[in-house]
């Protein structure tokens, strides 16, 4: 790249064009309109795919069979954190926390609370909450690993 001289008999870079004061960059380039949709479309997309998930998550999560699944594999992963979100997820498919909390005839806010990341259910009030949900609470034998 050329240098940029600034008086006017001087030839100047290709970056450059002549000025009243001297030589003087040029006008950067403009982007042409469909860059700019391009752009846009992009960022739409992605602020869709997030909000799309978890509306697809939620969609999916209304079939009871596809709800017990979703569970199951959060019992599976033993992270109690998850398996609250799980339950978050799957009460809000059927309605929301306060639907599910009229069903099971519990306190809302009790429900949120339990539900919380930090909530901590007593078995009592998750067969409650299962049963409102259509769900049950199984149990069965573990496999065996043999040495």
């Amino acid at each position: 790249m050329g240098k940029i001289y600034k008086d006017k008999k001087s030839k100047g870079c290709a970056l450059c064009k002549p000025h009243k004061h001297g030589w003087a960059p040029k006008k950067k380039p403009k982007i042409r309109s469909y860059e700019k949709e391009t752009d846009k479309e992009i960022e739409s997309a992605k602020s869709r795919t997030k909000k799309s998930y978890q509306e697809d998550l939620i969609e999916s999560l209304k079939n009871p069979k596809e709800a017990a699944a979703y569970l199951n594999a959060a019992i599976e992963e033993g992270d109690r954190e998850l398996l609250l979100l799980a339950l978050r997820n799957i009460a809000e498919a059927q309605g929301g926390i306060s639907a599910v909390a009229k069903k099971a005839n519990l306190n809302r806010e009790h429900l949120y609370r339990v539900l919380s990341k930090r909530g901590n259910p007593e078995i009592k009030s998750l067969l409650t909450l299962l049963h409102a949900m259509g769900l049950e609470l199984s149990v069965k034998v573990q496999k065996q690993v043999y040495a």
